[in-house]
């Protein structure tokens, strides 16, 4: 798993695998959105 608040550092990204790698980014992304979305509520509301 990456280190709260920073990621695999780049010993780690570069022994991770390709599938790794594509988790890793939907996992990020999913997380930017759902704090986007709350941003967003917190605004309109």
């Amino acid at each position: 798993m990456p280190a709260v608040g920073g990621g695999p550092s780049p010993e780690q990204w570069k022994r991770m695998s390709r599938k790794e790698k594509i988790i890793y980014w939907l996992f990020v992304g999913a997380a930017m959105v759902f704090v986007g979305y709350l941003v967003i509520e917190k605004l309109l509301s």
